[in-house]
């Protein structure tokens, strides 16, 4: 009698109840198109933003006011001679608002005076279009003289202009008006890439 009231009361006990399972996370058709919607609406955002940016940099880079600081500067720069190692303290490096990078640098080479620009920007690679723009510029602001010029690029991107005539010639500049004007007709270079080995033996 003892067994089988004991297993009556097992029988008779209620089932032990199971921990109730966290139900999955299902996004309806809508809710996953809506969360598309929203993550494209900011990737968009994103590049409009870098777009608008980008477009406001290279306004000011290639700007009429912009191409005549750096005019202005080169033009005072001439003169000044000779220039071993160019410096913003002496005023033979400049670093202009839109974010361009200019050296100058002058010395005597075999009987040539030479005169150095180079030219990149701010924050390391320099594109082909603003190296171009501002050689073209060099070029323009000296071409009244009878001058021998070299115009490179090295890995690094820094676009060089050298520019030698002997040394008892007078450099002549164009008219700073003219020079910014003429940039509306700036056409590309053909602008050699050397290695920093081979810009010593230029």
């Amino acid at each position: 009698m003892y067994i089988r009231a004991n297993l009556a009361v097992k029988r008779d006990a209620p089932p032990r109840s199971a921990a109730p399972r966290p139900l999955p996370l299902r996004l309806g058709k809508q809710g996953a198109e809506m969360t598309y919607v929203i993550v494209a609406t900011v990737m968009i955002a994103i590049v409009v933003l870098w777009v608008v940016r980008r477009s406001r940099y290279y306004g000011k880079i290639f700007s009429d006011s912009h191409y005549a600081e750096v005019a202005f500067w080169a033009a005072r720069m001439i003169d000044r001679h000779p220039v071993k190692e160019s410096s913003m303290a002496n005023g033979t490096a400049l670093m202009t608002d839109a974010g361009l990078a200019i050296a100058y640098t002058s010395e005597i080479n075999q009987g040539d005076r030479s005169i150095h620009f180079s030219i990149s920007q701010a924050g390391g690679y320099t594109t082909g279009a603003v190296g171009g723009r501002f050689v073209f510029l060099l070029i323009r602001l000296l071409n009244k003289n009878k001058c021998k010029a070299n115009i490179f690029k090295t890995d690094s991107t820094v676009h060089h202009a050298v520019f030698e005539m002997p040394v008892s010639e007078n450099w002549i500049l164009e008219d700073l008006a003219h020079v910014v004007s003429d940039m509306k007709g700036y056409q590309p270079l053909p602008i050699t890439k050397v290695s920093q080995a081979q810009q010593g033996d230029l």
